[in-house]
């Protein structure tokens, strides 16, 4: 009898291997044969559990970015309070300076400071134009990812779907041409196969509600980034009004 000593890293990288080295060999499979072959036991196990791990990856990957938005927006807002603050505070300042200062120097100095609070504002307004773009070409990124990441599981869910249907098809035409003698084992047949047609109609309807699910929450990303146009445009109307 063989032993063999082992550890949790260890399964961990094999796992890691064996999923690296079926993803390698589907894509070649599929380049190939332009379509995808019929897989085994193994391989069916290797392609549900890629599945699983893909899944899983796009949901943390989703709420990391809708953490980092909320935290993006509260940034943003305290540096609107922050500015405001600074706002307020300055022009009481002025204000003060105004009514004490009677010299013709101090008018001077309060001239410059009126020139330069335009200029200020245009910058602020060009800082806050370049954070909105980097952040919408961010979104937009992580947006089209996702589209490319749903519709790869969509294909596997489907084609898995079809390949199972065409197996299942032969098996009732090889049971159908079986002789008579064998009509106990093939009623047996008959219901194992039945019960694979039913829950093979249960995973394309829920494969295609998936979908429908998914369609619909691209569509949500899109009215987002939208949305988020608009404001750049009137972000930048503001500046140029400015």
């Amino acid at each position: 009898m063989v032993t063999w000593n082992t550890d949790g890293k260890h399964c961990q990288d094999r796992f890691k291997l064996l999923v690296a080295k079926f993803r390698r060999e589907d894509r070649e499979k599929a380049n190939a044969s332009g379509g995808r072959e019929t897989y085994g036991e193994f391989e069916q196990l290797a392609q549900d559990i890629v599945i699983e791990i893909d899944d899983f990856n796009a949901e943390k990957e989703t709420a990391r970015m809708e953490l980092q938005g909320k935290e993006d927006a509260l940034l943003a807002a305290g540096r609107n309070v922050r500015e405001m603050a600074m706002s307020r505070s300055s022009s009481r300042w002025h204000d003060c300076g105004d009514a004490n200062d009677e010299e013709e120097g101090s008018m001077d100095k309060r001239r410059k400071r009126r020139r330069i609070s335009p200029r200020k504002t245009r910058q602020d307004m060009d800082r806050a134009i370049l954070a909105v773009e980097k952040a919408e070409e961010l979104r937009n990124k992580m947006a089209e990812r996702q589209d490319v990441r749903d519709q790869e599981h969509l294909s596997l869910d489907m084609s898995r779907i079809v390949r199972d249907e065409k197996l299942l098809t032969l098996e009732k035409q090889r049971i159908n041409n079986a002789p008579s003698a064998a009509e106990d084992r093939n009623e047996i047949e008959q219901r194992r196969v039945d019960l694979e047609e039913s829950r093979l109609e249960s995973e394309r309807s829920k494969a295609e509600e998936n979908n429908k699910r998914k369609r619909e929450a691209a569509a949500e990303r899109r009215l987002g980034m939208e949305g988020q146009r608009s404001m750049l445009e009137l972000i930048r109307e503001l500046r140029h009004k400015s």
